[in-house]
């Protein structure tokens, strides 16, 4: 171990240097205060031992500077002294001193408290190895948080994705929706696409529970559904009887998909979901529900209502039958769809929004456009959430029948059959 002694008596100087080399310790020597502290800065040592009075810089302030200059090992000082007062040593230690040696020395004591400085650097030594374990292991965990953040906002951008697109030629519907994931994934997904020319179709999917394993399941349920593969008999008859491309009715379509998704008692994930499709050149619209909400409706004339709807979520039962419901929409009449945490939003009083609630909000725009309205749906939600951010997933959609009359001939067999 190597050791500073500041020391400027001459005589002292060489006994304390010779004493401290025959005890193994590599010494390097200086004359005054000043010297020592230009040594220290240039290499500082781990052990100092100073006289308390040298002109120019003292002992005392010596330890000072040591102490400020904080070059992250720890400096053991031994202080020198001849005087015995007890705020003499007061004040060393107040200076950062951490031990003392009255003059003249004796080597037997300077041995002994070499020894104590010794263990101490020791024990410092220890910990200061455990705080760089500490903080490379820190760092290693904030890489693999970082790495799974980069993950996790790649899984976000996926299903982003899949959320609605901008259609072309929608003649018939006007929309407008949001999405808002309580964390970073969602369980939430949904769609409009166009099945035909004349034929919309709208899917909800509500996952039980949070996060990456919900959000993994709803983007594959968004994928099975994708109605750009027309290979998969899921949203066209597969019935060699049927005319080609023919649109399956919501009722056989959530049947087909809770066949395909029987829960797995291991994950125990289930989930939700609402099919509709919507005959733009007529409005006819038919929907059916797996314990997903039903829309609510609102009218270009008469009260904003609730629809009927209910039903087994997907994966519930093995075998489930759905209800078929169906209805005429006017020009200017709305279908909100969404998820149930947009009603079961709960304040600080843990009171849920409500659909009354809901429809209240909606009363409040009833004088602006789809995009106004559901912007207007997702600022009372966050306004109404207890810390600003909803406990669950909350999704809207709002669909808009104009009534446009279609310019391209419809074809035949895109017409909507009801299941047997």
């Amino acid at each position: 171990m190597r050791v500073l002694v500041a020391e400027d008596d001459p005589i002292a100087q060489e006994l304390i240097r010779s004493f401290l080399e025959g005890e193994g310790y590599q010494v390097t020597v200086a004359s005054c205060g000043e010297e020592a502290w230009e040594r220290y800065q240039a290499s500082p040592a781990r052990f100092v031992i100073t006289d308390w009075k040298m002109p120019g810089v003292s002992g005392l302030e010596l330890c000072r500077r040591i102490r400020e200059e904080n070059n992250g090992s720890y400096t053991y000082v031994v202080m020198l002294t001849a005087n015995h007062e007890k705020g003499h040593f007061i004040s060393g230690l107040a200076a950062g001193a951490d031990d003392f040696v009255t003059k003249p020395f004796d080597p037997a004591e300077l041995r002994i408290r070499m020894k104590s400085g010794a263990r101490v650097l020791e024990l410092e030594g220890k910990l200061e190895e455990k705080i760089a374990e500490i903080k490379h292991s820190r760092e290693a965990t904030e890489a693999a948080h970082q790495k799974l953040q980069e993950e996790l906002d790649a899984a976000a951008d996926v299903q982003r994705a899949l959320l609605p697109a901008e259609l072309a030629n929608t003649d018939g519907i006007d929309f407008a929706w949001s999405f808002e994931p309580s964390i970073q994934l969602g369980g939430d997904a949904f769609n409009i696409f166009r099945l035909a020319e004349d034929r919309f179709g709208f899917t909800f999917v509500d996952v039980c529970g949070h996060g990456l394993k919900s959000a993994l399941l709803a983007v594959t349920v968004q994928h099975v559904i994708d109605p750009r593969d027309r290979h998969t008999p899921l949203l066209w008859a597969d019935s060699a009887t049927d005319p080609k491309h023919l649109v399956v009715p919501p009722t056989e379509v959530l049947s087909r998909l809770n066949t395909q998704f029987q829960m797995d008692m291991e994950t125990a994930q289930y989930f939700s979901m609402l099919y509709g499709v919507l005959e733009a050149d007529t409005g006819r619209i038919q929907y059916s529900t797996a314990g997903h909400p039903p829309p609510i409706l609102i009218p270009a004339t008469g009260d904003i209502r609730q629809l009927e709807g209910t039903g087994f979520p997907i994966g519930i039962a093995p075998v489930a039958e759905y209800d078929h419901y169906e209805m005429k929409l006017e020009p200017g009449d709305r279908l909100l769809f969404f998820s149930d945490g947009l009603t079961e939003v709960a304040n600080a009083q843990r009171e849920e929004a409500g659909v009354e609630r809901v429809i209240g909000w909606i009363n409040e725009g009833h004088m602006l456009g789809v995009s106004e309205v559901v912007r207007l749906l997702a600022e009372n939600v966050r306004d109404w959430a207890a810390s600003g951010v909803p406990g669950d997933d909350v999704s809207i959609l709002l669909v808009e029948y104009t009534g446009s009359e279609f310019r391209t001939a419809k074809p035949a067999d895109t017409r909507l059959t009801r299941s047997s």
